[in-house]
């Protein structure tokens, strides 16, 4: 998208990159539980039973108001002599993605704990390269289909959770998981019945005639 704004418009132009966007550093406000949300649902539903991505990789994330800001600005300001990018980011502060889901299951935990449910798992982290060659094909054969279809979906953020260097930011992001930490509990009290839900652990299906064959 950066490449074909930049053929059509050669002029002054301002591109903002934003990363994952979490609620409000505040009070975690946000307009709709999306994107990195669907995360939240998958832990405490049983659907997350593994994370694809890389332990040590960077994850970054960013409160909506601070992306909205940096939006504005772009907006409202005066136009740069050329084209520039404000990147939205940690940086090396960035979480790294062991790092981001404790923080999630830690605020989880806390919020099950305030009203008498047992504490949720912290899921495995699977590489990715692992996944695709070894445990897809099997969820693919094994899972039901609302499994697999779960499966897919965390898939998308792959390429979110296993960056080996971070973003440099223009627009540096403090504390991330300060950050995470609120949207998770303004979540948590907006879905009540999901965040203090029973997880069901995958089930596997046994009438298939055969496993799949090794690639």
């Amino acid at each position: 998208c950066e490449e074909v704004v930049r053929e059509e418009h050669p002029g002054p132009l301002t591109i903002v990159r934003p990363p994952l966007v979490v609620g409000r550093r505040r009070d975690g406000r946000i307009a709709r539980f999306s994107g990195p949300y669907t995360l939240l649902h998958a832990l405490v539903s049983g659907l997350a039973a593994v994370v694809v991505g890389d332990p040590d990789g960077f994850a970054e994330i960013s409160p909506v108001d601070e992306v909205a800001r940096t939006i504005a600005d772009a907006a409202l300001g005066d136009p740069p002599p050329a084209a520039r990018t404000e990147v939205v980011a940690a940086g090396p502060e960035s979480l790294r993605l062991a790092t981001l889901i404790d923080v999630t299951c830690t605020a989880l935990n806390a919020f099950r704990a305030t009203h008498g449910a047992p504490p949720i798992a912290r899921p495995p982290i699977v590489p990715p390269d692992t996944w695709t060659r070894f445990f897809l094909p099997l969820a693919d054969h094994y899972l039901s289909p609302f499994q697999s279809e779960a499966v897919k979906l965390l898939a998308m953020f792959q390429s979110y959770t296993s960056m080996a260097t971070p973003f440099t930011p223009t627009r540096p992001v403090r504390d991330p998981a300060e950050a995470m930490t609120t949207a998770v509990h303004h979540w948590a009290a907006r879905k009540p019945r999901l965040a203090l839900a029973e997880p069901r652990p995958w089930t596997l299906l046994t009438d298939n005639p055969s496993p799949p064959q090794s690639p």
